[in-house]
């Protein structure tokens, strides 16, 4: 899924909201390219385990983590 969003400069550990039918990773990239176009270049930042939940109105929050758990630090910058 994109979704495009403009965020302040700074220092973010991301976290996703979810519900899941079963295991799965969900990976967050940063558009390179011209987000306003087709076939963008992607940077990929970091993957979010998301453990299977349940039912899809059972939720949690993960965190975007390296491969030990630790959590990624997520830096934006203007440009």
């Amino acid at each position: 899924m994109n979704y495009t969003r403009t965020l302040p400069s700074g220092n973010f550990n991301l976290y996703l909201r979810y519900a899941a039918l079963a295991d799965q990773a969900v990976q967050l990239d940063r558009v390179t390219g011209d987000p306003t176009q087709p076939g963008q270049s992607l940077d990929p930042l970091g993957t979010i385990s998301a453990t299977r939940t349940g039912n899809e109105n059972s939720f949690r929050y993960a965190p975007m983590a390296d491969a030990l758990g630790k959590p990624i630090v997520l830096t934006l910058a203007d440009g």
